[in-house]
């Protein structure tokens, strides 16, 4: 796994612990579930929550908190009497009527993670709360049929107030195998983003930022190479298949895109293509993208004909 500082450089590679499979995982995660339930004023039986494992975990009831079981810590238990815990953090009996008991859990520790929870409560119901965030896939075309030719790109990201996010997100960049088959590329994958960081592609390959929140705002900025700056057209679209223009070329050597996260659960798609046009030293032109001599016969019919005149000129005069 790598990692960056807050302004896309200094990367260095972070090992893991081992793993069962042999392969890394993100050993840092967390959850939240509701659970929903109707306390008939006629129940009589159990009301109980039990928690072994590590490291946080805090239950909430109704919003107040019943269960703190915070830090870093092995493996500990906790059994709640609930109707005894709410009295005890509001000071009345638990009403009858509909309630939510909120469990929250965290694993920090990176090594050994355990989770068990048991409850038992009437009538009840799960809700499990959904993260409005969206996707950003980017993607590198080009007329250069060079397939190991690096794009450098930078992306920097902020919230809807212009501020670097709070979390750390993971760009992973895939690309087609020579069966046709989407895999992983590992060397450019696995790279944690805040605000700003860099990446290369090749041609073909898209990177992918997932679970992005809703409102991030980005930038996307593709640093043009010494060998492309003067010659090369940069134009992007916002969906797969688009017909993208021809484009400009950026005057300092650096092409950007902007745009938010606006939709839950959309990827937001920047397809960014590269024209390059190319000289032909043999006759000394202007310089011609290699597509347009093919479907450019009528020109070239027409430069063979004025040629053929000036031959048939100096034969004619040096006949006489």
């Amino acid at each position: 796994m790598y990692i960056s500082d807050k302004n896309g450089s200094n990367q260095k590679e972070i090992k893991l612990y081992g793993t069962d499979d042999g392969k890394d995982h993100n050993m840092v995660f967390g959850m939240r579930y509701d659970v929903n339930f109707n306390l008939d004023e006629n129940y009589k039986g159990p009301l109980d929550y039990f928690f072994f494992g590590d490291d946080d975990m805090w239950v909430f009831l109704d919003g107040y908190l019943i269960c703190d079981l915070g830090g870093v810590h092995q493996t500990l238990g906790a059994e709640v009497k609930i109707r005894d815990a709410y009295k005890k953090a509001t000071g009345v009996d638990l009403p009858s009527g509909e309630h939510t008991l909120t469990v929250y859990y965290l694993e920090r520790g990176q090594s050994g993670s355990s989770c068990y929870i048991e409850y038992t409560l009437p009538e009840v119901s799960h809700d499990i709360p959904e993260n409005k965030t969206g996707e950003l896939t980017i993607e590198k075309q080009t007329n250069n049929s060079d397939l190991s030719k690096d794009y450098t790109f930078e992306i920097e990201l902020s919230d809807n107030n212009n501020n670097e996010l709070l979390d750390d997100y993971a760009l992973t960049v895939y690309e087609k195998n020579n069966q046709g088959n989407i895999i992983i590329d590992p060397e450019r994958s696995d790279i944690t983003y805040r605000s700003k960081g860099k990446i290369k592609l090749k041609k073909g390959q898209y990177a992918v930022i997932k679970y992005l929140p809703l409102g991030t705002k980005y930038v996307i900025r593709e640093i043009l190479s010494d060998d492309d700056k003067s010659d090369t057209f940069v134009s992007a679209c916002d969906y797969i298949g688009c017909n993208v223009p021809q484009g400009e070329i950026p005057t300092d050597g650096i092409y950007s895109i902007d745009g938010e996260i606006s939709e839950n659960n959309i990827t937001k798609y920047i397809y960014i293509y590269n024209n390059k046009t190319y000289q032909l030293p043999e006759t000394g032109s202007l310089g011609i993208d290699p597509p347009l001599i093919a479907g450019s016969a009528g020109v070239m019919t027409t430069s063979f004909y004025a040629l053929t005149l000036k031959r048939k000129g100096r034969w004619r005069k040096r006949k006489r």
